[in-house]
């Protein structure tokens, strides 16, 4: 007797072009889910991502805003600063003359934004933001790629906020940082899901591409190029990378990862992508 389960390749195409013939494949209604469940999960999942109650950060010289969106989209734009912590990188957007606003996911931070800086942040999810469509010039989100669950479903928001050809500028840590070790994912804790995954310029590109963004550059903070840079407008201290460079494949970098892309027009927009945009803010 010969096993049923045994197949070849051919065998395998020849079955599945007999299934069709005899009217197979007639199944139309979506898999089961509980999306109740779900929901659950998806809050348990933003509890652990909640991290400190109050998340403050240095703005210093040489800061983020001076490095990646002054040279990138100077102002006046229109910008969205995601996962702002208590509000200082708006206030600076603002004082630089950029429109801005910010959303935050620490629990105290609103109120000292109010307290501090008169400063009215949206304490949101980041899956699913509270703009209309076609909103802002530009979307920023500094050390915040690394925490997404379902990077996708950030992306395709960030994507639905911004207009046609805008800018996103990501900026999330490396797994292995070198020039002073230090191991983002914390990886031999299992009690720790703050940082979900430290992804490789590879996958911040390619994961980029297929969320509606053309044109992604990579760069890496404090890396030795390998790779022409000419013609492009470098982060202070940072290299670009590509395929032909081995970093660009790596987790184990000297610095932060850096990544900007512009936002495809509508005409170019995967199916995919336009049906998520069709739910709204």
């Amino acid at each position: 007797m010969i096993d049923k389960y045994r197949a070849t390749f051919d065998e395998i195409q020849q079955d599945k072009k007999d299934f069709y013939e005899q009217g197979g494949g007639r199944e139309s209604k979506p898999p089961e889910a509980n999306y109740n469940k779900i929901a659950k999960m998806w809050s348990i999942f933003n509890e652990i991502q909640n991290g400190d109650n109050f998340d403050d950060y240095i703005i210093a010289d040489n800061n983020k805003l001076e490095r990646y969106l002054v040279p990138w989209s100077p102002p006046p734009a229109k910008v969205a600063i995601l996962g702002t912590g208590t509000g200082r990188e708006v206030v600076m957007a603002k004082s630089l003359g950029y429109d801005a606003v910010g959303t935050t996911f620490g629990k105290e931070n609103p109120s000292f934004a109010k307290w501090k800086f008169d400063l009215d942040l949206d304490y949101v999810d980041n899956n699913t933001l509270p703009y209309p469509d076609k909103s802002f010039d530009v979307v920023c989100a500094f050390q915040v790629f690394e925490h997404c669950w379902a990077p996708h479903f950030f992306l395709i928001e960030c994507n639905r906020i911004l207009k046609e050809g805008g800018l996103l500028i990501l900026e999330w840590p490396t797994f292995i940082g070198t020039t002073v070790y230090h191991d983002y994912m914390d990886a031999k804790s299992i009690n720790n899901l703050h940082h979900m995954c430290c992804w490789t310029p590879a996958q911040g590109h390619v994961i980029t591409h297929k969320c509606n963004f053309e044109e992604p550059e990579v760069f890496i903070g404090g890396h030795n190029p390998l790779v022409s840079q000419e013609g492009r407008t470098c982060p202070v201290g940072c290299a670009y990378v590509n395929e032909d460079d081995p970093a660009f494949y790596s987790n184990v970098n000297a610095g932060d990862i850096i990544l900007s892309a512009r936002r495809r027009p509508d005409s170019q927009m995967p199916d995919y992508v336009r049906r998520i945009h069709q739910i709204g803010g």
